[in-house]
């Protein structure tokens, strides 16, 4: 069903309701309504310029961001530090080692807490999410990789590769930790924009004890911060959308009762 979603909405997306617009207008002008034509020309080139425009991402950006803040726990606490899957990219030719992407931040946070002493072991999370035409290596042995290459002593990595999305991970590693015998207290390391949903995904899950580490953030405090914000922008469009693709997985789990 979660993946049946993912290509439901993307006509939803700003790219898709672009072209959804620009279709229907090459439509009605086939069609001779020229007055429709026109109006849908207008909405898909609105469309992209309200989402590619800085100071817009920066706004959307913003709304889910500072929602959840960092929470780490006190000195001496036996927790597990959880990092989401989602900031790797498979490692096949001609990749000679592991890689990430933008959201690659979350393993060098989990790095860091593991070794300022703030959880005695790392879970690092992602499996097949059943889009890919081929076979590789699950995302959680990948950024098992990058972790260890990091500094992270691999003794103390635990993998976590049977969860396809946000929704089935806290069953997945209680299962492991409780098969551990130790207590489900987690340090949660994800993008920013993404910590309020995986937070009430666990939530909702229950059994959990949560603290938590966000990351990647895409905004600042700053919403202008030089001459060219005021101008469209790829890198707007995409953080945009990526924000637009959060509120709705938000909104589906919401529909699923899963938060």
């Amino acid at each position: 069903m979660a993946i049946l979603i993912k290509f439901i909405a993307l006509p939803l997306y700003p790219l898709g309701l672009a072209i959804t617009f620009l279709f229907f207008a090459v439509l009605s002008s086939y069609l001779n309504k020229r007055r429709l034509c026109r109006s849908l020309m207008i909405a898909s080139l609105s469309v992209l310029l309200f989402f590619s425009l800085p100071p817009m991402a920066h706004l959307l950006g913003t709304t889910l961001e500072y929602q959840v803040k960092e929470s780490l726990p006190p000195a001496g606490t036996d927790a597990t530090i959880v990092v989401l899957g989602g900031g790797g990219v498979p490692f096949v030719p001609p990749r000679k080692y592991p890689e990430v992407n933008d959201a690659g931040d979350r393993m060098l946070l989990g790095a860091r807490l593991y070794k300022m002493g703030y959880g005695k072991r790392l879970v690092t999370t992602g499996g097949d999410v059943g889009t890919s035409f081929f076979k590789y290596p699950s995302e959680a042995e990948e950024n098992a990789l990058v972790l260890q290459a990091i500094g992270v002593d691999s003794s103390a990595i635990i993998l976590e590769h049977k969860a396809r999305n946000t929704h089935e991970h806290p069953k997945y590693i209680a299962a492991i930790l409780d098969s551990m015998g130790v207590g489900r207290t987690i340090i949660l390391v994800t993008t920013a924009s993404h910590m309020y949903r995986s937070v009430a995904v666990f939530k909702k899950y229950g059994g959990y004890t949560i603290y938590t580490a966000p990351t990647d953030y895409s905004t600042t405090r700053r919403m202008i911060s030089r001459a060219t914000d005021f101008f469209p922008n790829v890198s707007a469009f995409e953080r945009a959308t990526e924000i637009v693709h959060e509120y709705y997985g938000i909104l589906a789990y919401k529909l699923f009762g899963w938060i």
